[in-house]
């Protein structure tokens, strides 16, 4: 499994010790797992209100 962390995510990247991520500018998301057999995962860190925000600003149904 490789842990690749988005580089300009200062703060998450100080929480882990070198050897255990890389570090590498991001298309997607700030977190991308990869798998020995091709897949993965990817996360997007948001805090509630700026999740919030984006949600309403491109509305299925608005949260409240």
């Amino acid at each position: 499994m490789a842990l690749i962390i988005d580089a300009r995510e200062r703060k998450l990247i100080k929480q882990f010790a070198a050897d255990q991520i890389s570090v590498e500018t991001l298309d997607v998301g700030d977190i991308l797992c990869k798998y020995s057999d091709g897949s993965g995962w990817i996360a997007e860190r948001k805090t509630a209100g700026n999740l919030l925000f984006l949600y309403n600003t491109h509305p299925r149904t608005p949260l409240k």
